[in-house]
């Protein structure tokens, strides 16, 4: 009987408690579905929560969210946090989600070439929201583009890049804005020089006499008016102090688009849609580019078709056409005829020029656009995206190798040795340098306009070799992800990775890797690269050293990048001995290395750095 009594008791009890939620919730269904809705996502976030706590050793995973508040938190120290996380994880790769989007992160070689030689194909640039993210900017230029379009400027670029005359002609602009940037340099170093430019502050006095200079912010300012005469014929005369509307523009738009891949679509669409906030000076700063552009390829198709239009494959006129800028060359292929006159409708009338052969209708198939799918606006987005892998890239290389030359003296002293070795032959005013009581050779005052030549600086192995060690330690493009297409294994921990996901072989943990380049992988050692044999430089696999992309994705401009770096670097060091300025907060070792949010590895504090002349001995220097 007691038994009884205790279930009809419970029975009762529940019942009661029943009917008395039901009936409230009756009254009130909103609350009730309120109340479902809440448990259900609740019941959703724990799932989601339990099935990936592991995924990532030691990164905490937030339900719905993933890892994406890590990532945020550590926005400014981005990379060293994912060396962190391989380092503590041990793993060759890992998984990584940041809200729906999954990404398998690796540093092995292994999945490097799987990626960007064995199955390349599958592993690709234009799919999903990074894609949409990018395209204001990038258009359906190389670096956002797959397939048919992918390959035409591989094609394209190929060409233009392999002729000996437009080799030339890039190597007169560095050379000439490597020279603009000495004077630069020693006028901003000056104490009683006068600043290129009123606007922009001094930085501080040093004692000695010397003030430090923004190498970082320089080097910006030189590659862009280096890569707008290549792409476009127009010096910007960035560094004489003229004002930068258009390169201003470029800068905020990146980082505007940087913006857009580390926060969630969802934010940034609803923005752009509207023109509200940072979307609205985007557009703004967007509308300048493309005005840029396409007033200059309006001037050009209006100019004397004699003059301007003078078909590439023809021998070069006395203005030495073939060794003029990209846009230049380019019109031509865009079935510009100058019978025909000039203006828009021109440019998509040939499907064949002289200059193409092999992008004859004939010889296409498949999803192979023949050649009068170059239009003016793949022009336009073909000229950016060289400016964007030139102009950034470079700039960053070169200040992250002043950067550790300024970290190791020794480094940069046996490189101006070299340097002397190799170009006192050629040059006479080097041969009377003297050796200082301190060990320390002093040369007499270089000529303003001195630069090294093409064929000098292709001698200079330990030069390639501390590029190469930048690139490194600190690779332009330090992520670069690929939307995966079809399903696939990685190689190095069998990961299978599905449709919709994406890998990114990062870089910075590559160069960082021990595995991959010893115990000493952290240390700045540009001797790793030179053969003993010889005292040549060597070259690594290229899906080990992938800084520059590999297989059938390596970069094309790869040659032009290092000939711009050895030339302005070797024009720095041979004037200069270099160190890291005080107010420049990377001198000491205690404080950390942050950087802007940019498709680059660029530093947030530039690179501020006292340049002492090379000609006055360090004693006097000291004294």
């Amino acid at each position: 009987m007691t038994s009884s009594f205790v279930v009809d008791t419970v029975a009762d009890a529940v019942h009661s408690t029943v009917s008395a939620v039901t009936r409230r919730f009756a009254a009130s269904p909103l609350r009730f579905a309120a109340i479902v809705c809440a448990a259900s996502v609740a019941a959703l976030g724990f799932m989601d929560w339990w099935r990936h706590r592991n995924a990532c050793p030691g990164v905490a995973f937030w339900p719905f969210l993933g890892h994406l508040p890590a990532i945020i938190t550590h926005q400014d120290t981005l990379y060293e946090f994912m060396d962190s996380v391989f380092q503590a994880s041990d793993r060759p790769a890992v998984l990584m989600r940041f809200t729906w989007m999954k990404f398998v992160l690796t540093r092995d070689p292994r999945d490097v070439k799987r990626v960007l030689g064995d199955n390349w194909e599958n592993y690709q640039v234009s799919i999903g929201q990074r894609s949409e993210a990018l395209t204001d900017l990038f258009g359906r230029g190389i670096f956002n583009s797959d397939g048919a379009h992918w390959l035409l400027q591989r094609k394209l670029s190929s060409r233009e890049f392999s002729e000996n005359r437009f080799k030339h002609f890039m190597t007169s602009v560095f050379r000439a804005k490597a020279a603009t940037l000495c004077k630069r340099v020693e006028s901003e170093s000056d104490p009683n020089g006068v600043s290129a430019s009123s606007k922009e502050p001094r930085l501080s006095f040093i004692p000695g006499g010397r003030r430090e200079v923004d190498l970082g912010s320089l080097f910006f300012v030189l590659t862009m008016d280096a890569f707008s005469q290549i792409a476009f014929g127009v010096d910007l005369g960035g560094l004489d102090g003229k004002e930068q509307r258009f390169g201003t523009a470029f800068d905020d738009v990146q980082m505007q688009l940087a913006r857009r891949l580390t926060n969630l679509a969802a934010v940034w669409r609803p923005m752009r849609f509207f023109n509200i906030g940072s979307e609205r000076k985007c557009r703004e700063d967007l509308k300048i580019i493309d005005t840029f552009v396409t007033n200059l390829i309006d001037e050009l198709l209006a100019k004397d078709a004699s003059e301007a239009h003078h078909l590439p494959h023809q021998e070069p006129d006395a203005s030495g056409l073939q060794e003029k800028d990209l846009l230049h060359r380019l019109l031509p292929l865009a079935g510009y005829n100058a019978a025909a006159g000039s203006g828009a409708e021109s440019l998509t009338t040939t499907t064949t020029t002289p200059r193409g052969e092999d992008l004859r209708d004939d010889d296409v198939s498949g999803d192979h656009p023949p050649a009068k799918a170059i239009d003016r606006k793949l022009i336009r987005d073909m000229l950016l995206n060289l400016i964007i892998a030139g102009r950034d890239t470079t700039a960053c290389g070169m200040t992250w190798c002043i950067y550790e030359l300024c970290r190791n003296p020794q480094v940069a002293e046996k490189l101006y040795e070299e340097l002397i070795n190799v170009f006192s032959d050629k040059y006479s005013f080097l041969q009377s340098g003297t050796s200082s009581p301190d060990g320390t050779f002093t040369t007499p005052e270089i000529p303003a306009d001195f630069t090294p030549q093409f064929d000098d600086v292709g001698n200079c192995h330990y030069l390639h070799a501390c590029l190469s060690e930048t690139q490194r330690l600190y690779p332009s493009v330090a992520f670069d992800p690929k939307d995966v297409a079809a399903d696939d294994v990685l190689p190095s921990m069998g990961h299978r990775v599905h449709r919709g996901m994406s890998v990114a072989y990062v870089n910075y943990c590559m160069g960082r890797n021990k595995n991959i380049w010893g115990p000493d992988a952290h240390v700045f050692r540009p001797e790793r690269w030179i053969n003993p044999e010889d005292g040549t430089c060597k070259k690594e696999d290229p899906f080990k050293f992938a800084a520059f992309q590999a297989g059938r994705r390596l970069c094309l401009g790869v040659d032009m990048a290092y000939l711009e770096m050895k030339i302005v670097i070797a024009s720095l060091v041979i004037r200069y001995r270099m160190r890291l300025g005080p107010s420049n907060p990377d001198d000491d070792p205690a404080k950390k290395v942050t950087y802007r949010i940019a498709v680059v590895l660029q530093p947030k504090s530039g690179c501020k750095v006292v340049c002492e002349p090379r000609h006055v001995a360090a004693t006097a220097i000291a004294s």
